[in-house]
């Protein structure tokens, strides 16, 4: 009986037990979150740990170092393997370096973490990735928190060390063109600069600019200078890109097919007699072709040369005149199915070179250097890529020659955009674009020209003065924006050479895309500068004299930069004269003149044409000043008004209202200033 009993109290205390354990299962333990953060790399370690439990021990494998405990980063106190945990826990490693071994800390200065370098005794370290500081250039690593003593990485590693990071403000880099010189923003930090054309060796440059004349011959076809600042630790900085080439300022001998002497002919099937065309000491023998009115690239006349079902000869045109001290041919050309041969002849008519030009559909410029200084004649051939004969012809125009002798100019080669990219483009700025309102006035007729300046005639003296300021200022009827004025600048300084639609750009003469592209390729020149116009800086929305059409040219940027707010006088070619003067240029003098006479006609109570003293006091009413006079007068006469000109005067008219007199009446200058 006592056994049943004591069987009995078993069994339940074991019941008790059981239900004990199953109820435990059920209820929640307590854990807490500790995070290990590793110090080296900064990636951090999560442990789950319940209540009264310990970490787990991290383990590292990082050659060199050895893990010698934790800490807690509350306060900086050593943390204990042994501690219960019952709180979350922010810890962090604390490594030692074994003997041997040396430890490299970076101090980068800004939100870049560099893991630190773990280096053998003895051993050479290598550079590491360059820290990122935002508005910042990486100028280097130092040894010392001054910056005075730049880390060689040529050295050895014998102790720990730490690194600094040195930055530099980046300088925003204008570059100019003045001659054969390029010239770019000087930077103080700099030790010296290396510039490279088409990645080849870089050239030595200690000063801020290079004379580009000794690479003439590379810089005859379109090539890539990149040029890079050194630091004093041997750090390389890319300040721009540029493509350049030297054009020629002058040809030995050049033809459009246009003359009475290059008579047209519907007939091509010349096989054997060559048709000969020209003038009488500059001949041409045409085999297979002809002077054609029928589709031609440029003007009213292309050379034609044609494949047709009779032709057993190559079809050709050739100089029957000889040149020395040719440099250089160009041509344009164009063909849907065919290319050309391009052969140089001696005067023997011994074949001395022959170069194929790949053509397309597309009319496209193409250039050969051939550097022969005997006596030569070109030959232009059409080369078959097909058996088609129906009369498939290829397209030949504006033939160029230039000869080794004749001087060259540099210039910035912008690139051209095809009519894809051209229309993204146009579409980036659409909406803007249609915020500008159409033209408010029909262009004029000469009768409506004599109109518009009828209250003048008879008129001298103070009172013509003053009778053409009125109708400058009263015809003004729409004040444009300058943001607007981007959209009317893609229609006044629009041009068309050489079947290529561009933006004149003032100065330089540069090509530019004929649309707004945000100022990456172009920007709005102020012919008076902003700066002297007695206002403030211009801003999108301004409709003052800062935003007067008639006063902004569309404008390469680094022309633009180089110009600068400088008054204008005389030099040979456009760009700086002296430090306070900018040349525009032959070919824009007169055009510079008188839309400075036309500011200050239209704004005569603000501004100032001075013969000398300018003063220099941007965005001031007293520095509202330009000149000088007398040589803006000269340029008037020297540099007749253009019918690129006229256009851009009526454009600029149908949307403001009123005209530059000094285009539509030249002799009003003299009238103004003299009488």
């Amino acid at each position: 009986m006592k056994k049943i009993i004591n069987i009995t109290i078993f069994l339940s205390l074991l019941l008790i037990l059981s239900s004990c354990e199953l109820i435990n299962k059920f209820i929640p333990q307590e854990t807490f979150t500790v995070m290990i953060q590793n110090s080296h790399t900064l990636e951090v370690e999560t442990q789950e740990v319940t209540k009264n439990n310990k970490i787990t021990i991290p383990e590292y494998e990082i050659q060199g170092l050895i893990l010698v405990g934790l800490k807690d980063k509350s306060n900086n106190e050593e943390f204990d393997y042994e501690t219960l945990v019952n709180k979350d826990y922010e810890l962090y490693t604390v490594f030692d370096t074994k003997d041997g071994y040396h430890q490299v800390t970076f101090e980068t200065n800004s939100d870049t973490y560099i893991v630190p370098i773990i280096i053998g005794d003895s051993l050479i370290l290598g550079k590491p990735l360059d820290p990122v500081k935002e508005n910042k250039i990486f100028y280097g690593w130092y040894i010392d928190p001054e910056f005075n003593n730049v880390y060689d990485f040529n050295n050895s590693v014998t102790t720990d060390i730490t690194l600094y990071a040195k930055y530099v403000d980046i300088i925003e880099q204008n570059y100019t063109i003045n001659e054969d010189t390029l010239e770019w923003v000087k930077l103080d930090y700099a030790s010296y600069y290396n510039v490279s054309i088409n990645n080849e060796e870089p050239i030595f440059v200690l000063d801020n600019k290079i004379n580009l004349s000794t690479y003439q011959n590379t810089l005859l076809d379109t090539s890539t200078l990149i040029v890079e600042a050194i630091f004093e630790t041997e750090l390389t900085y890319k300040l721009f890109e540029v493509k350049l080439r030297y054009d020629y300022t002058e040809s030995l001998y050049e033809t459009d097919f246009e003359g009475e002497s290059f008579t047209t002919s519907t007939n091509y099937s010349n096989n054997t007699t060559p048709k000969i065309v020209g003038d009488e000491n500059k001949l041409f023998h045409i085999l297979n072709g002809a002077v054609s009115t029928t589709n031609p690239i440029s003007g009213s006349k292309s050379i034609q040369l044609r494949n047709n079902t009779s032709t057993t000869n190559t079809p050709y045109i050739e100089t029957q005149f000889t040149l020395s001290n040719v440099e250089m041919i160009s041509f344009v050309a164009k063909s849907t199915n065919h290319h050309i041969k391009l052969i140089i002849l001696d005067d023997k008519d011994v074949i001395l070179e022959e170069k194929i030009f790949e053509l397309s559909k597309d009319v496209t410029e193409y250039k050969h250097k051939i550097n022969n200084h005997s006596l030569i004649k070109i030959r232009i051939e059409l080369h078959k890529t097909s058996e088609l004969t129906g009369g498939e012809q290829i397209f030949i125009d504006d033939l160029k020659i230039y000869d080794s002798l004749t001087p060259k100019s540099l210039v910035e080669v912008i690139k051209e955009e095809n009519n894809e990219d051209l229309e993204k483009i146009k579409l980036a700025f659409e909406k803007d674009r249609n915020r500008l309102k159409p033209p408010a006035f029909n262009v004029l007729s000469i009768e409506g020209i004599n109109a518009y300046y009828a209250t003048l005639n008879g008129l001298t003296s103070s009172a013509f003065k003053l009778e053409l300021q009125s109708i400058l200022k009263n015809t003004h009827q729409r004040l444009i924006s300058y943001d607007e004025a981007r959209f009317i600048l893609e229609e006044s300084d629009l041009v068309t050479r050489n079947n290529k639609t561009h933006l004149d750009g003032i100065y330089s003469g540069h090509e530019i895309i004929r649309y707004w592209d945000g100022g990456k390729t172009w920007a709005r020149e102020h012919v008076w500068p902003n700066s002297r116009l007695g206002i403030q800086r211009v801003s999108g929305s301004s409709k003052n004299q800062g935003s007067d059409v008639h006063n902004l040219r569309a404008i390469n940027p680094s022309v633009n930069s180089s110009r600068s707010n400088r008054y204008f006088d005389q030099a040979s070619t456009y760009g700086l004269v002296g430090t306070d003067a900018y040349y525009p240029g032959d070919e824009y003098k007169g055009d510079v003149a008188r839309i400075l006479f036309y500011m200050l006609v239209r704004y005569p109570d603000i501004l100032t044409l001075k013969e000398d003293n300018i003063l220099d006091s941007a965005y001031t009413v007293e520095g509202a000043q330009m000149g000088i006079l007398s040589l803006l007068l000269s340029w008037h006469e020297s540099d007749p008004v253009s019918e690129f000109e006229t256009n851009r005067n009526e454009v600029i008219y149908t949307y403001q209202g009123n005209r530059n007199p000094f285009i539509d009446r030249p002799e009003y200058v003299d009238i103004y200033f003299n009488s």
